[in-house]
C-alpha cells in the first residue's frame, strides 16, 4: 500500500515545477494589469532617450511605440520564470532588430554587480547606454518588474553623468515611482 501512495504523489521537483509556474503565472498578472509599462527617464532633445521598466515593456508594441532600438536586460532567465510572456513576446521583439545588452543578474542582495573585476558590468552597460544615446538611439533598461535590478542599472548610467547616488535615485523615482534597488545593489552601486 505504501508503494502506490509513492506512485501518484508529485515528486519534490513537480511540486516546485508547478509552485515557479503559479507564482510566475501571478507575477505576470500583476505585472501586465499595471498601467505604465515604462517611463520616459532622460528625453532626447539633444541626444537619445533612456526608459526604464518592466519586462512588458519588451513587447512588440511598446517597442514600436517608443521607437526602442536598444534594450539592456538586467535579469537572468526571464525567459525560463515567464514562459507565456516569453513563447508569446520575445521572438516578436526578436524580429525588430534591437540590440540587446544582457546582465545575468538575479535580484538578491547578495548578487554581485560584476563579472571578472568588481564593478565591471555596471561599467560596461553604462558606457553601451552612453554611445547608444550619443548616437541619438533609444534606449530601454528593463528587468522583471522594473524596480530594483533596472534601477541599479539606470542609476550606475546617471553616476557616470556626474549625479551622486542619491541624486540619481531621486531622478529615477521622479520619473519611475517603482525604482527600489534592493539594499545589496544600493551598497555596491553607492560605491561605483
Amino acid at each position: 500500500m505504501g508503494d502506490k501512495a509513492q506512485e501518484t504523489s508529485p515528486s519534490l521537483d513537480d511540486s516546485i515545477a508547478a509552485f515557479r509556474a503559479m507564482m510566475a503565472s501571478k507575477a505576470l498578472s500583476r505585472l501586465q494589469a499595471a498601467p505604465v509599462a515604462c517611463r520616459l527617464l532622460v528625453d532626447g532633445k539633444s541626444n537619445g532617450e533612456l526608459w526604464q521598466g518592466s519586462l512588458m515593456s519588451c513587447t512588440e508594441r511598446v517597442l514600436r511605440r517608443h521607437k526602442i532600438t536598444h534594450i539592456v536586460n538586467a535579469a537572468k532567465d526571464l525567459g525560463s520564470f515567464f514562459k507565456t510572456w516569453a513563447s508569446e513576446h520575445l521572438p516578436k521583439v526578436k524580429i525588430l532588430g534591437p540590440e540587446f545588452f544582457h546582465l545575468d543578474w538575479v535580484d538578491s542582495s547578495d548578487q554581485k554587480l560584476w563579472k571578472d573585476k568588481k564593478y565591471d558590468q555596471l561599467v560596461e552597460s553604462s558606457k553601451w547606454i552612453h554611445a547608444a544615446l550619443t548616437e541619438g538611439k533609444k534606449v530601454l533598461v528593463h528587468c522583471a518588474e522594473g524596480k530594483s535590478r533596472s534601477s541599479a542599472v539606470v542609476i550606475a548610467y546617471l553616476m557616470t553623468r556626474n549625479m551622486s547616488f542619491d541624486a540619481a535615485l531621486d531622478f529615477v523615482r521622479s520619473k519611475w515611482p517603482r525604482a527600489d534597488p534592493n539594499p545589496g545593489f544600493r551598497s555596491q552601486v553607492r560605491h561605483l
